[in-house]
């Protein structure tokens, strides 16, 4: 299993067997997902459930053993912002005609990436770069070089690009480089560097809100058989950000404190991309290396 940034390049399938219509085919996050429960449950059997087989829900995959759901934890509000960001990101150099220095600016997304929301407003894309240049105009104009604190600007600045934002002139910006602007994203989360707390206490909220209530009800029907387990797939793009940072700090510490799971859940997996963890009421808490699972 590889991870290059938020990419996902999966392991050629453990079982290849499957319906075979496109609409059933499984991404890239999904078939690593399916590899990471394989390897802890020790079950090779797992495959895409049809999406067409029956109405209503249904779990993502199922063996004679185990039915399996995945779901992704990270910040749909954080994702579309990057989306409509991914030229500046790309080329975090903007051009500005009429302006005369560089200026670092950062946007705040703070508020997003603690969220599994989508509609948790971010900077616009569309209106950004067309509603600073004239603020930074105005401040090159009065010889002003921070906007933080500048009574004139800085409250159309935090309104354009958060509450934590960030805007100043580089100094002795490399000659050659075009006055304008060098777009960044700013961000900070909370976290106690504790298992108990970033881990334990953030996957029991996840696993209590209504954000887990898609994958319990995929995992509740009636007919499906078998030990029922979800797979989270963490990213660092949105609230698990402090979860994976305590765990990477923390290799191979016991995780102390046991889940309360749903009636619908017997089983939880998160991967981390250098770790798999596994729960379930039965033997408690375990931590895997990806490297020692073959992933």
């Amino acid at each position: 299993m590889e991870l290059r940034g938020n990419m996902v390049k999966a392991n050629p399938p453990r079982h290849t067997a499957g319906c075979g219509h496109p609409a059933c085919a499984s991404d890239g996050i999904e078939l690593h997902a399916r590899d990471a429960a394989a390897a802890v449950l020790g079950d090779d059997e797992l495959v895409r459930v049809c999406a067409q087989e029956t109405a209503g829900v249904k779990p993502d995959f199922e063996s004679q053993h185990h039915v399996l759901e995945v779901k992704e934890l990270n910040s749909p509000a954080l994702l579309k912002f990057f989306d409509a960001h991914a030229s500046h990101r790309e080329n975090p150099h903007l051009p500005i005609e009429g302006l005369s220095e560089l200026w670092m600016v950062w946007a705040d997304v703070s508020d997003a990436i603690e969220s599994f929301d989508g509609k948790i407003p971010t900077p616009k894309a569309k209106s950004l770069i067309e509603s600073l240049a004239p603020l930074l105009a105005d401040m090159e104009a009065r010889g002003v070089t921070d906007a933080f604190g500048d009574e004139r600007v800085w409250p159309h600045i935090r309104r354009l690009l958060g509450f934590q934002a960030h805007c100043s002139v580089i100094p002795g910006a490399a000659p050659g480089r075009a006055p304008g602007i060098h777009f960044g994203v700013a961000h900070g989360h909370e976290r106690t560097m504790h298992l108990e707390d970033d881990v334990v206490t953030f996957l029991q909220r996840w696993l209590d809100s209504d954000y887990s209530m898609n994958a319990r009800n995929s995992l509740a029907s009636d007919e499906r058989k078998g030990r029922r387990v979800v797979a989270l797939v963490a990213s660092m793009d949105g609230p698990a950000a402090a979860m994976l940072r305590t765990l990477s700090e923390t290799p191979g510490e016991a995780i102390p404190t046991p889940l309360r799971l749903p009636s619908e859940i017997d089983a939880v997996i998160v991967t981390t991309g250098h770790e798999v963890l596994h729960f379930d009421c039965d033997t408690g808490w375990a931590r895997h290396t990806a490297a020692s699972l073959g992933l």
